[in-house]
């Protein structure tokens, strides 16, 4: 017995090294972040307040200072990276970016390519339309071919719009800025964005612009990784629940959108 015993122990030890390469050289990116002392993330820089440009140059938002504090926690600096609604996926996929934080929707086809953590907000698609155009009080008016929405090239309203308006015409932009100016210059008749987004929008020019009644969709909003690495999806993800479960998350959304946030999971 004492002999197999040995035996099964060299055994065990000898796997062990055979097995330490290997591990070894499946090094994650949070040994790779730690190493070099700084984090790129993604972020808007044209959709506020989630991430835009202040006067200096600087990069802010809701979405900037929670990269800000997810570098905090992982005691290294910030490198901000300008994405765009079509090019998130891309900027993970190739190595450009460690993390996106940009009002990012986890979808089930976009996890085909990319991981995501728990979610920090959730939100629901809406439509806006100028405060004149007195026709369009509901949906179904909405629901017309010669109806014009415009939507984010590559945003969750490719799938949104289509479910709620088929009937109506999509057309497409790459940033948020034009998708404004697309309906006020009545290139467009509809903008199709979150509860948030046009909610700030309303509020901040309420003669401009109204608020079609009705949430069309359920959003949860996440921070986006590159797919395989468990590792650092797992510091993500637990970044996630701390700043959920801590209130930081609730203070940097009142900071941001003055209103109380909605509780992404009931003991939050």
């Amino acid at each position: 017995m004492k002999v197999r015993g040995m035996g099964l122990a060299a055994l065990l030890i000898l796997l062990s090294f055979a097995l330490a390469p290997a591990a070894s050289a499946q090094q994650s990116r949070l040994d790779e972040i730690l190493k070099a002392g700084t984090i790129k993330i993604g972020v808007f820089t044209d959709l506020e307040p989630y991430g835009f440009l202040d006067a200096s140059g600087k990069n802010v938002g809701y979405d900037v200072d929670i990269g800000i504090e997810l570098a905090k926690r992982l005691g290294v600096k910030t490198e901000f990276i300008q994405v765009t609604g079509p090019t998130r996926v891309p900027s993970l996929v190739a190595g450009k970016v460690d993390v996106v934080i940009a009002d990012f929707t986890r979808t089930l086809e976009r996890s085909k390519l990319i991981a995501f953590s728990d979610p920090y907000i959730l939100v629901g698609n809406t439509y806006m339309v100028l405060a004149k155009r007195t026709e369009l009080k509901t949906a179904a008016d909405l629901n017309k071919p010669a109806i014009k929405v415009a939507i984010s090239r590559g945003g969750t309203s490719e799938q949104t719009v289509p479910a709620s308006l088929p009937n109506a015409t999509l057309v497409r932009f790459d940033n948020y800025n034009d998708i404004l100016i697309a309906v006020r210059t009545g290139k467009a008749d509809v903008v199709s964005e979150d509860n948030i987004f046009t909610g700030q929008q309303v509020a901040k020019n309420p003669k401009e612009w109204k608020v079609i009644p009705g949430l069309f969709s359920r959003e949860d909003i996440c921070v986006g990784v590159p797919k395989g690495d468990w590792v650092w999806y797992n510091w993500v993800n637990l970044f996630m629940h701390e700043i959920n479960a801590d209130g930081t998350n609730k203070a940097l959304f009142k900071k941001w959108f003055k209103m109380d946030i909605m509780k992404v999971r009931p003991d939050y």
